[in-house]
């Protein structure tokens, strides 16, 4: 069950990356499986077998885009959708290990993490504060 999991998760697309991380790795599509028709083959045990398969991707698929739908939701609860245009006043965030300017403090933990205001300007982006 484990490396058809594997499977799914290397073969379902992935917004952020805008492909599949078996994309990715190997710079191709996935290789694709099709479902199986019942009667397809004579041998009873491979119909099974490939009806198991069919049934365990299925239910892979259904709870891999259950927890992918439940992450987003978590995610979602504490985002809001702000509209900062050119020229308003954001606050800027401070990323003392990113920025040599910034002064060093005895306690770096214990500074302010949001400096002082700035204008938004043309192709920048700002964090909103509440």
């Amino acid at each position: 069950m484990l490396p058809w999991a594997e499977f799914w998760y290397n073969t379902s697309y992935q917004e952020a990356a805008r492909c599949t991380p078996f994309e990715v790795v190997y710079g191709r599509a996935p290789p694709s499986f099709s479902r199986f028709i019942p009667g397809e083959t004579p041998v009873e045990a491979v119909a099974q077998d490939l009806m198991t398969r069919d049934e365990a991707l299925k239910q892979l698929k259904y709870h891999l885009n259950r927890a992918q739908e439940l992450m987003k939701q978590q995610a979602d609860k504490k985002r809001r959708e702000i509209d900062i245009k050119v020229g308003d006043w954001v606050y800027l965030k401070n990323r003392p290990h990113r920025q040599s300017s910034m002064p060093t403090r005895l306690h770096p933990k214990l500074s302010a993490r949001y400096s002082h205001s700035k204008v938004c300007k043309e192709g920048s982006w700002a964090r909103i504060v509440i």
